[in-house]
């Protein structure tokens, strides 16, 4: 479980209470054509509707999330093409 991640240049920190393995999975299920802000609904949709989260931690879990997100698209990419 990392600690801490990059996401647009800039060193995140992860906070404890982010389920990683969670985000993962429902992050693995989504289209690879989909685009950042429709993750970012996602995760906020689904935290909201689970006792509802603190806005920081809502945050840090969506940028996550968008991270995972381009990881697969970079997979996605490289599968296809066979170059970075």
């Amino acid at each position: 479980m990392p600690k801490s991640f990059t996401l647009d240049g800039k060193r995140r920190p992860l906070p404890e209470a982010v389920p990683t393995q969670q985000i993962e999975w429902i992050v693995s299920r989504l289209h690879v054509g989909t685009t950042d802000q429709e993750v970012r609904d996602e995760i906020a949709r689904r935290a909201n509707g689970n006792g509802g989260w603190a806005v920081p931690l809502i945050r840090a879990a969506a940028d996550y999330a968008v991270y995972c997100h381009r990881r697969n698209q970079k997979l996605y990419r490289f599968a296809m093409t066979g170059s970075r």
